[in-house]
C-alpha cells in the first residue's frame, strides 16, 4: 500500500513493472516495483515545497524527474532523482520560471524533458510551457502565456503537442478554458468553440488524449461535465459529450474506445466508442463491489502491457 493518492504515474523506460507514483499537492513520491510489490525508493519534497502530481523518467531509466512547487517562494522548480537508495538523492534542481508547475513529461523524440507552469511566479516571471535540454538540464526553449498558462498537455505522434489549462479556484468563478496546439514549429493556436458551445468551455481542461488514425483529440472539464473533441489538425471542433465530472481520458491501443473516468456514480469507467462517440459499456472498479475510491482529480495512464504472474 502507498502512504499516499497516487494523482498520476511514469513508468520505467526499459523496465514496465517500475513505476513512479506522486501525490497531488504532497510532499512525498515514491518508485514502485510491480514485480516486487514493493517500493523500492521514496522521495520528500523540500522544506516549504511540495510535489504537484506528475514524473518522468529520463532515457535511460536511471533519473526520475517530478514537478515540485515552493509554497514560500511561490515558484516552480523541476527537481531529478536518483533512486537506487531507500531514501531517493535529489541531484537536479531546474527553475521553470512561473508558480504551480505540474505536467512534466520525456519529448517522443528523448532530446527535452517538457514541463507547465500554470501560474505567475512571485518575482513575475509568467505562466509558461517550457523545454529543458535533457542532456545539460538547461531551458531550450520557452512559451510564455499572460494570465492563465496551461497545466497538462499530450504528446501526438505527430510532433504537435496539445495543452490545457484555465485553473479557478472559484467554481462559481469559472475563466475561460485555455486550450490548444502546439505545432511542430512550436507556435501556439488556441482552439476555438462555437459560441453555442462557450458556456461549457469554461474552466480547467484537465485531461488530453489524442488518435491518430483520426486525427483527434479529446480533453476533459470536469466543472461542465464536458468531454470536447477537436480535429487536431485543423483545430475545428467536432463534438462535446457529457460525462459527469469527467477527469481522467485515455485511448485504447486500438484507438477503437475512449476510457473516461469520473467521480459518478461511485467509481467506474466509461468506454466511447471514438467512431460514434457513444458510451458502449461502463466498467464498474469498485474496491469492494459496494464502494468504490472517486477518480476526480486524478488520469487515467496508458502503460506498457506487464505480466505480473507466470
Amino acid at each position: 500500500d502507498l502512504p499516499f493518492l497516487p494523482h498520476s504515474l511514469s513508468q520505467h523506460p526499459s523496465k514496465p513493472q517500475i513505476i513512479c507514483f506522486v501525490g497531488r499537492y504532497h510532499t512525498e513520491a515514491c518508485v514502485y516495483d510491480l514485480f516486487e510489490k514493493k517500493t523500492l525508493s521514496t522521495m520528500k519534497a523540500a522544506p516549504n515545497s511540495r510535489f504537484f502530481g506528475h514524473s518522468c523518467f529520463s532515457s535511460n531509466g536511471a533519473t526520475v524527474y517530478i514537478s515540485e512547487n515552493n509554497d514560500k517562494t511561490n515558484l516552480s522548480v523541476l527537481t531529478g532523482w536518483s533512486y537506487s537508495t531507500p531514501e531517493a538523492l535529489r541531484k537536479i534542481e531546474v527553475k521553470t520560471g512561473g508558480t504551480r508547475i505540474h505536467d512534466c513529461q520525456l519529448s517522443l523524440d528523448e532530446n527535452f524533458l517538457i514541463t507547465c507552469s500554470s501560474g505567475q511566479g512571485s518575482d513575475n516571471t509568467p505562466p509558461n510551457f517550457t523545454w529543458i535540454d535533457a542532456k545539460t538540464n538547461s531551458i531550450h526553449k520557452q512559451i510564455t502565456f499572460e494570465k492563465l498558462g496551461p497545466s497538462h498537455f499530450h504528446q501526438i505522434q505527430d510532433g504537435s503537442i496539445a495543452i490545457g489549462g484555465g485553473k479557478s479556484f472559484k467554481m462559481t468563478e469559472l475563466n475561460p478554458t485555455l486550450f490548444g496546439i502546439i505545432n511542430k514549429e512550436g507556435v501556439y493556436n488556441a482552439a476555438k468553440v462555437p459560441k453555442q458551445m462557450s458556456a461549457f468551455f469554461v474552466g480547467e481542461s484537465l485531461s488530453i488524449t489524442s488518435s491518430s488514425k483520426k486525427s483527434l483529440v479529446f480533453v476533459t472539464l470536469p466543472s461542465t461535465n464536458s468531454v470536447f473533441v477537436f480535429n487536431y489538425k485543423t483545430l475545428k471542433f467536432i463534438e462535446r459529450f457529457e460525462f459527469k465530472n469527467a477527469t481522467g481520458i485515455a485511448i485504447t491501443p486500438d484507438e477503437k474506445h475512449l476510457i473516461v473516468s469520473g467521480a459518478e456514480p461511485g467509481a467506474r469507467l466509461a468506454w466511447v466508442n471514438t467512431s460514434t462517440l457513444k458510451v458502449d459499456k461502463y466498467q464498474d472498479i469498485n474496491d469492494s463491489g459496494t464502494t468504490g475510491i472517486p477518480t476526480w482529480g486524478s488520469h487515467i495512464v496508458s502503460i506498457k502491457k506487464i505480466k505480473l504472474t507466470s
